[in-house]
């Protein structure tokens, strides 16, 4: 973390001309920070691959992991010289950067924004990772025909803009196979009875349930469940399910788990093309932080790789937007990228994964590409 925080401050002292740069919008305070650092550590060792003399400035903001003050901070990256922006990291806070980036003519490129609106109708606004609509059908198609599940109850943090799409996208497409959605539960972080969620679904008659919160929240859910009904559902999920002390309390889960993520760092160990980049990204990464890397941290990693190919200091916002979506063939930990003219990544790959007492964590397979 020394080593990324001196880096860091050498490259914030070249960014104090007018010079055009590439603004980095990341949560570094309040409830996303954690997911911030994880986004800094990506990015900073994608800049550090490049030659010193070759990096471009970059202008840092803090989007707080609001709307509100994403909008701020964007506007701030602008008014310093940004042409480009990478980040934010959440749908919600993407969306409001969406209406900066429209009114601004700067674009962006968010690494871990699932929301298929994010890019709805705006050419400056663009996302590197697989949306939710796309997570959410293999999730369903898997729940359904693998698992062979027909009733499953669903919990929704209602404060997330990317649990309710991910929650609607999953149902529907569980409903057209045939599948029947059998209840809702409903919270918000921070409410106190979260230890009796995944109790109240079990009353639903169901076999499995789709739980949309972050990993604190399902830690406290899977943690504070006392219904032997509960205990034998089988747990579905998305990126947010990560942290030991959550993957150890869903291996030990009877019933098993699966969630749909963007990235493994087991990949490392397949014999599947890119598992060397992998592998080698894996590697600095655990010698750099002693840990393996997130999602977040392969995304950001990703995103600012393929903003650094691409990038011009002598571009317009405009012409930085069609850079950007001129990427094809790129290469990275978490797939192979081809962005269309939507500001999308066309086809992006993504990882399903289980969580089961018999089987550790070490089950996944990529889907897509």
């Amino acid at each position: 973390m020394k080593a990324l925080l001196m880096s860091l401050a050498l490259l914030c002292g070249a960014c104090g001309g007018p010079e055009p740069a590439i603004g980095v919008l990341l949560p570094t305070t309040g409830p996303a920070a954690e997911l911030g650092e994880e986004a800094m550590a990506g990015l900073m060792l994608a800049v550090n691959e490049l030659p010193p003399g070759s990096r471009p400035p970059l202008i840092f903001a803090d989007s707080g992991g609001t709307p509100a003050m994403t909008t701020a901070a964007y506007d701030s990256l602008v008014d310093q010289g940004a042409n480009v922006v990478i980040g934010p990291l959440k749908t919600e806070c993407a969306l409001a950067a969406s209406v900066v980036s429209r009114r601004r003519r700067v674009p962006f490129l968010s690494p871990s924004a699932t929301g298929d609106e994010v890019t709805r109708n705006n050419g400056y606004a663009m996302r590197f990772c697989a949306g939710d609509a796309d997570m959410a059908r293999a999730l369903a198609v898997h729940a359904r025909y693998s698992e062979r599940l027909s009733r499953v109850a669903v919990i929704v943090d209602l404060s997330s803009r990317h649990s309710l799409d991910f929650a609607e996208a999953f149902s529907r497409e569980f409903h057209v196979r045939r599948g029947r959605i059998m209840g809702e539960v409903t919270f918000h972080p921070g409410d106190s009875d979260l230890g009796s969620l995944l109790d109240r679904a079990a009353e639903e008659d169901v076999e499995g349930v789709l739980i949309m919160a972050s990993h604190d929240d399902v830690l406290r859910m899977v943690e504070g469940s006392r219904s032997p009904e509960a205990a034998e559902l089988v747990l579905l999920g998305a990126a947010e399910w990560e942290g030991a002390a959550l993957e150890a309390a869903l291996v030990n889960h009877p019933g098993g788990a699966w969630r749909v993520s963007h990235f493994h760092p087991d990949e490392a160990r397949a014999e599947a093309d890119g598992s060397a980049a992998v592998a080698a990204f894996v590697a600095v990464y655990e010698e750099e932080f002693g840990k393996p890397p997130s999602d977040v941290a392969a995304l950001t990693y990703d995103a600012t790789r393929a903003v650094l190919s691409v990038f011009d200091p002598r571009a317009e916002g405009s012409e930085m937007a069609e850079l950007l979506r001129r990427i094809q063939y790129f290469v990275g930990v978490t797939g192979t990228v081809h962005m269309d003219a939507g500001g999308r990544p066309r086809g992006k790959s993504f990882v399903l994964e289980q969580s089961h007492e018999s089987h550790g964590s070490a089950f996944f397979q990529r889907l897509g590409d």
